[in-house]
């Protein structure tokens, strides 16, 4: 019925968030992924959203052991897992590795932009450079610092220069506003602001 809804007013639902920390708990992660995996496939949605905010060595042990058994399960769903640049993967050298370790088509990136840039201190070429065609959808909020999200314009990162890294790879999926809510106390902001706006880029 919501599928339905969405189809009459000619909107789509590009990314659907796997909430559970794939590293820090990955039986919970699992036990999610079939729930998402099901909604994903009702709402004819194509990706699902993956994340760690873990920074250990130890982390990454576990992701792999994750996708391990969400990989299969996403290709028989016809569903493309995205793994967000955070945590561990901040570092998109890093995420590269992964992809090559798995070599899926079913496996991809979810640029989060504040993350490679702020944490791993990225220039966005370097970025799209390592990631390039694995970049499925984007993530955008703007900020002065690493723990201090802003609204986009307010902030100092360098969106026009992440715009045209993404015009280099011909990027023409979602681009996903990012907002919390709880982001106004931090910055004295009084509006209120759904978790995610999306936008075609």
């Amino acid at each position: 019925a919501i599928y339905r809804r969405i189809f009459e007013k000619r909107l789509s639902v590009p990314c659907i968030d796997l909430t559970t920390d794939i590293a820090a708990d990955q039986s919970g992660a699992l036990s999610e992924l079939d729930f998402v995996l099901d909604a994903a496939r009702r709402l004819h949605a194509p990706y699902i959203r993956l994340k760690t905010a873990q920074t250990s060595d130890e982390a990454e042990n576990a992701v792999r052991a994750f996708l391990d058994r969400a990989l299969p399960a996403a290709e028989r769903a016809g569903i493309v897992l995205l793994m967000e640049t955070v945590g561990i993967y901040a570092d998109t050298a890093r995420l590269r590795k992964l992809f090559e370790e798995f070599i899926s088509d079913h496996l991809a990136a979810l640029w989060d932009l504040h993350y490679p840039f702020r944490v791993a201190g990225e220039e966005p070429q370097t970025t799209i450079r390592n990631l390039g065609a694995y970049v499925r959808h984007i993530h955008i909020k703007d900020s002065e610092n690493p723990d201090k999200p802003s609204l986009i314009g307010e902030g100092s990162l360098p969106i026009r220069a992440i715009m045209n890294a993404l015009n280099s790879v011909n990027y023409d999926g979602f681009v996903s506003i990012e907002w919390d809510p709880r982001w106004e106390e931090v910055n004295d902001i009084n509006v209120v602001f759904p978790h995610f706006v999306h936008y075609m880029s």
